[in-house]
């Protein structure tokens, strides 16, 4: 239903006394045929885009992932490049960590929409979540290590 926010994302930011940089997925739940992806840069929103996502990302798991490199970032859905940055002011240059989230806000409707109580337990299963440095041996099957080069 309306009003959350199913995310995988990679952050740093000033807790770890660090400038904000950023790369998102974000389901908002009131529309998951669709994903949008994002970066921040120093805080600021860059790249924002939704994008398809093919049978919805309610129905079923889909593969999320994304190539980080120096000169360009891209984001893939189920292995599909759906969206690229190669401006060099809009890629992030610090390194993150991996999140998970699932949230709520009563102020960002106009964004996720309003909250509507489904009347159950909401929850966001993960099936897996792995890291490959740019170079790396892929760790599973449909790790997108596996399925692209980085001269793609």
């Amino acid at each position: 239903g309306s009003g959350l926010n199913a995310a995988f994302f990679s952050y740093i930011g000033p807790q770890d006394k660090q400038p904000w940089d950023e790369i998102d997925f974000e389901v908002l739940t009131k529309d998951p045929s669709k994903v949008q992806v994002n970066s921040y840069i120093q805080g600021k929103p860059k790249n924002a885009k939704l994008v398809d996502v093919a049978g919805g990302a309610d129905k079923d798991f889909n593969d999320y992932g994304f190539v980080w490199e120096k000169d360009r970032l891209r984001w893939y859905v189920n292995g599909k490049l759906v969206h690229e940055v190669t401006n060099p002011d809009e890629l992030p240059t610090h390194s993150q960590k991996i999140f998970f989230s699932l949230w709520g806000s009563d102020k960002l409707t106009n964004w996720m929409g309003a909250f509507v109580d489904p009347g159950s337990k909401v929850t966001m299963q993960v099936k897996r979540v792995a890291f490959t440095a740019l170079g790396q041996p892929c760790q599973f099957p449909e790790s997108l290590a596996c399925s692209i080069s980085n001269s793609n």
